[in-house]
């Protein structure tokens, strides 16, 4: 803890005089790094953290040197903007610099809305504590935009970044926005995300996010949404010693709804942590949780889903769905979806489901000649494919199947028969 900090401590004393941004910046800033400094880091017995260790991993982060220009080879143009270290990379409207957007017409919304839907989460406090610059995505009222945006960490060994992302979405307007988090190479490096979206009156957000950096990803996305707004998400998780999404929906307005959708793959000793709560305050909301996962060899997933109806809250539907896939005996799954009703106008339901491949559905392929290892494949495959064909725009929804065949055994296998259909019903439960 002692070097975390001597960090924040710097990057106080650094930011103390107008270079450090706006007063009010800074003195967000200032509260985050008090709060840290009272709060500790995680440990075993702080319920939210209690399956994955994170002592290691905060006290050995260090603030990254980003890089001052674009390198040979980095930032590709395949029409996505580039973010390094928290910093975009040729930026164009609906698309701003953080550190531009606080100098321009969009300051007052900036200032409005940064931090306002965070989740009160260690991470991301050390995120605001410590970011240097970031990105804010702003759809004007009315309008319809659609945003790729690509997180390079540079972070070398024992450095960390501190990407943040703002996203409003005004009345009426409607984006399709889809983040992919990467890292140049493996090692012992942090990427820790803040993204915030706020959705104003009949705003619609369709939303795709990709963990694919080899190393350490510590993520919370929050979701503040007003009146009859939508929100989708699409999540996907297939690299990484270590990946934690904390994600946070505030059904805050009449008649708001959101989608999540995930779905994880952890081998080796790779960990993958999802911990999801929607809090439904306004009436008529309705929200969907399903995530599914894969894990195989000695991985571990974590699932810890809430979804939380507030008194008042008429009206209400919420439903949770979390099915794990396990392929091999030494592979762990924690998993604890769970309802808090405070309201009896409710259509409620939750459950999990840990298992193996079905039996029967691998004696049916066999029995057409299917070989075995084909035959597990195939159906670790219909597993999971529902969701990921869920997910909009060619690029990324081919980017994630490949991530997976990569992963997958007889993947090769799976690239050729990609066009066939099979039923997912192929998991055999052990526990409900």
């Amino acid at each position: 803890m002692s070097a975390l900090l001597a960090t924040l401590g710097a990057r106080q004393a650094r930011e103390s005089g107008p270079a450090g941004g706006p007063k009010w910046l800074r003195e967000k800033r200032e509260l985050a790094m008090k709060e840290l400094a009272s709060s500790g880091l995680p440990t075993k017995k702080t319920e939210a953290w209690r399956f994955t260790a994170v002592r290691d991993l905060v006290e050995t982060a260090r603030l990254p040197v980003a890089p001052k220009e674009q390198e040979g080879g980095l930032v590709p143009n395949d029409g996505s903007t580039y973010v390094i270290d928290g910093s975009p990379v040729s930026p164009t409207a609906p698309i701003h610099s953080m550190l531009d957007a606080l100098a321009g017409s969009l300051a007052p919304l900036v200032q409005e809305h940064l931090g306002s839907a965070t989740c009160a989460e260690f991470f991301a406090g050390m995120n605001l504590a410590m970011f240097d610059d970031g990105v804010v995505v702003y759809v004007p009222r009315g309008t319809q935009a659609n945003v790729s945006l690509m997180h390079i960490s540079a972070a070398e060994a024992g450095q960390a970044s501190y990407p943040r992302t703002l996203v409003i979405v005004e009345d009426n307007a409607e984006l399709t926005l889809t983040e992919r988090y990467a890292g140049r190479a493996a090692g012992d490096h942090l990427q820790n995300a803040v993204t915030e979206v706020i959705l104003l009156s009949g705003a619609r957000c369709d939303h795709t996010r990709v963990h694919e950096d080899p190393s350490h990803h510590v993520g919370a996305l929050s979701v503040r949404q007003h009146r009859d707004s939508s929100y989708v998400f699409h999540g996907a998780s297939f690299a990484g010693e270590l990946t934690r999404l904390d994600l946070t929906v505030m059904l805050e307005g009449d008649g708001a709804s959101c989608v999540l959708d995930g779905v994880y793959h952890a081998q080796g000793r790779q960990v993958v942590d999802h911990h999801v709560r929607v809090d439904h305050v306004g009436s008529h909301c309705s929200s969907q949780q399903t995530f599914r996962g894969v894990v195989d060899e000695r991985g571990t997933s974590i699932f810890d889903g809430q979804a939380i109806v507030h008194r008042g809250a008429k009206t209400s539907e919420a439903h949770q769905e979390n099915r794990n896939l396990l392929l091999s005996d030494t592979a762990t799954v924690h998993t604890k979806p769970h309802l808090e009703i405070d309201d009896d106008d409710v259509i409620a339901s939750h459950g999990a489901t840990v298992g193996a491949l079905s039996d029967e559905q691998l004696f049916y392929l066999m029995s057409r000649g299917v070989p075995e290892a084909s035959a597990r494949a195939i159906l670790t495959h219909a597993f999971i494919s529902s969701l990921v064909e869920k997910v909009p725009g060619d690029a990324v929804r081919e980017a994630i199947k490949d991530g997976f065949f990569a992963r997958l055994p007889e993947g090769d296998t799976l690239r050729d028969l990609e066009g066939a259909s099979f039923d997912d019903g192929s998991v055999e439960d052990s526990s409900s």
